[in-house]
């Protein structure tokens, strides 16, 4: 980091943006956030409508993180060692820590997995001066969250009444649950109540809400379980 007429500037590898929150990793991997700390999202023990920041801070922890990610008004990190770490809005239990309690101090997800924190494949390069970057192995939408374990499997948690979750249910969940299909995803995303993976092919699967056609199957119905995202020949 750098500090210039008394203001620090940190140095950072990774960076997200939620709703209304912004979070970075630094070359230290630990994590910083910023913005809107009503629900706890900035990871400080205190939080309401008052408590947002309008520069970086450290998260109140001392873990070190590899991966982080935003969703509407939560934060969720994978640990360098794998651990899942999560923090912020938890009404519908998108924290993972099996209970549905807003809280600004970074909660463990509990099942006892491990997270993946490097790639398990690396997709081959259009260009060897910009290689592709591994992942990501952690998303946060508006109010779910997944993640890809080491056993191969993608867990997803919190809000599922559009099957955000893939777990061929509408059901929310408040611990880590797997998703649905014979899929072993090397990459995940989330959108505000969807979310889409990647596998080893390249090939890509979606499932969740669909009214715009988000999940890119050809149809704008909702789906429980990934859906192919299917091509248009021009």
């Amino acid at each position: 980091q750098t500090v210039t007429n008394g203001a620090i500037f940190p140095t950072f590898q990774a960076i997200q943006a939620g709703r209304v929150h912004s979070c970075a990793i630094d070359l230290s991997q630990h994590a910083w956030c910023w913005g809107y700390n009503g629900e706890g999202e900035l990871g400080r023990t205190a939080f309401g409508p008052g408590q947002s920041s309008d520069v970086a801070d450290t998260v109140d922890f001392t873990v070190t993180v590899k991966h982080i990610a935003t969703g509407g008004l939560h934060t969720c990190a994978i640990s360098t060692t794998g651990a899942g770490l999560c923090w912020g809005y938890n009404v519908a239990g998108q924290l993972g820590d099996g209970s549905t309690t807003t809280t600004g101090v970074p909660q463990a997800v509990v099942g006892g997995l491990t997270f993946r924190t490097d790639p398990a494949v690396i997709f081959p390069s259009p260009s060897p001066d910009f290689p592709l970057p591994p992942g990501p192995f952690i998303a946060a939408g508006h109010d779910h969250t997944c993640a890809i374990a080491t056993d191969a499997e993608t867990y997803c948690w919190g809000l599922n009444q559009d099957g955000q979750l893939g777990d061929n249910t509408r059901t929310n969940r408040t611990t880590p649950t797997p998703v649905s299909g014979a899929q072993t995803f090397v990459a995940i995303t989330a959108g505000l109540e969807h979310t889409c993976g990647l596998i080893a092919s390249g090939a890509a699967f979606c499932w969740g809400e669909n009214t715009h056609g988000q999940l890119g199957d050809g149809t704008t119905d909702d789906r429980v379980v990934p859906a192919s995202v299917s091509g248009d020949i021009a």
